[in-house]
C-alpha cells in the first residue's frame, strides 16, 4: 500500500470516531508535513524507516515560526501523531491496543524518539498589565466597526479570555447564545466542534457587569459573540488577531517583560482558580478531564503555593531553634 493511500485511510478512521475536528486537523497537518519532509509522495508504507523519522525531526528542529524556533512540545505533538499513525498499520496482537491495528505491516514499524521538553511556569497576567493593554488599545484601529470601538472590543475580549479561560480559536468563534441563556442564565455554550476535547461545554459568566459587557456587543444569536470581523462583516483570522494583539503592545511602548499573550490569560485563570478555590474547579475552568494531571504538571508544579510557604515555616520552626543552641555557637566559633 502506498503511504498516501494509507494516510487517507488513517485520517478517515479518525474522522469516523467523531474526535475533535481540531485534533483531526492537527494530525492531518503533521502527516502532510511528514510526507513532504521525508519525500513519501510516491513511496510505499512498507519502505518508511527510522531514517525518514530522523530526517523529519531534524528538519522540524531547524524550522522557525515568526523568526523563532519551533518549540519541542509542538514537534513532540507531531511526532506522537506520526507514531500513532505508523503503529496502527502494524501487526495485530491477540491482546492490548494492538488488537485494533490494521495489520498492513508484518513487522513493528519504526518509532520516532521524542525531544526533551523544557517545562516553563506559565505566565500570570496582573491587573496592571491589563490596564496598560487597554491604554494601548486606545491607539487601535482594528477592528473597524462603526457600532463597536476598538477599546470596547478589546476590553470585552480580554475579560472573556480571563474569565472563561477559552483558547484563542474558541474565544473568537464561540457563538452568541439567545438572550435568555446569556442574560438570564449567564452562560455561554461552547459547541463540541470548537472544543479540543470534542465535548460541548457550558461556561459560567458569573458577574452581571461582565454579562452586560458581552450583551452590549453588536452581534446576534448564532454569530460569533466577539465581533472580530471586517466592516463588511467577514470574519478575520486567528493569526491576524495575534499579530494585532502583539503590535498594539509594541506600538504603545510596553516593555518586553510587561507584554503578555492571550494564552497567558488562560494560564492566569487556571492558576488563580486552583489557588483560590481548588484544583477541581480549575480543571472544569480549563475543560480538562477530572483524571488528567495537566493542571498539576503544567500550571502548579513549579509555582509556590500557600501550602509550600506553610511547610517552609514549619521546617523553620524546627531547624532555627537548634541552630541557635549555645553548643552549636561555641562549635562554630572554634
Amino acid at each position: 500500500m502506498f503511504w498516501l493511500n494509507y494516510r487517507a485511510l488513517y485520517l478517515e478512521r479518525l474522522e469516523s470516531r467523531r474526535l475533535s475536528p481540531v485534533y483531526v486537523a492537527n494530525v492531518a497537518k503533521a502527516l502532510e508535513r511528514f510526507t513532504h519532509y521525508a519525500g513519501l509522495q510516491e513511496r510505499e508504507l512498507e519502505t518508511i524507516n527510522q531514517q525518514d523519522l530522523d530526517r523529519f525531526t531534524a528538519r522540524r528542529v531547524s524550522d522557525t515560526y515568526r523568526n523563532r524556533p519551533i518549540s519541542s512540545r509542538t514537534i513532540n505533538n507531531e511526532l506522537r501523531a506520526i507514531n500513532s499513525a505508523l503503529a496502527k498499520a502494524g501487526p495485530r496482537c491477540a491482546y492490548g491496543a494492538a488488537r485494533r491495528n490494521y495489520g498492513i505491516l508484518s513487522s513493528i514499524p519504526p518509532f520516532a524518539e521524542l525531544l526533551r521538553e523544557e517545562q516553563r511556569i506559565p505566565a500570570l497576567v496582573s491587573p496592571e498589565q491589563l490596564a496598560r493593554f487597554i491604554g494601548a488599545a486606545r491607539l487601535a484601529t482594528v477592528p473597524r466597526l462603526a457600532e463597536c470601538s476598538p477599546v470596547r472590543f478589546w476590553s470585552a475580549t480580554l475579560a472573556a479570555a480571563a474569565i472563561t479561560a477559552l483558547r484563542r480559536g474558541a474565544l473568537l468563534r464561540i457563538p452568541r447564545p439567545p438572550a435568555d441563556v446569556l442574560i438570564e442564565r449567564r452562560i455561554l455554550i461552547l459547541p463540541a466542534a470548537m472544543n479540543k476535547t470534542g465535548q460541548e461545554l457550558e461556561l459560567a459568566l458569573g458577574s452581571e457587569e461582565f454579562v452586560r459587557l458581552l450583551a452590549d456587543l453588536p452581534t446576534r444569536p448564532g454569530e460569533p459573540l466577539l465581533p472580530w470581523r471586517t466592516m463588511r462583516g467577514r470574519p478575520m483570522g486567528c493569526g491576524y488577531f495575534s499579530r494585532v494583539f502583539r503590535e498594539l503592545q509594541t506600538a504603545a511602548g510596553i516593555e518586553d517583560n510587561a507584554r503578555f499573550r492571550l494564552k497567558d490569560l488562560r494560564s492566569t485563570a487556571a492558576t488563580e482558580t486552583a489557588l483560590r478555590v481548588n484544583s477541581t474547579a480549575a480543571r472544569r475552568k480549563l475543560g480538562h478531564s477530572a483524571h488528567t494531571h495537566t493542571l498539576e504538571a503544567n500550571y502548579l508544579s513549579g509555582r509556590v503555593q500557600p501550602v509550600d510557604q506553610e511547610t517552609s515555616e514549619t521546617l523553620a520552626r524546627l531547624v532555627l531553634p537548634a541552630l541557635a543552641a549555645p553548643e552549636l555557637r561555641i562549635a562554630a566559633a572554634s
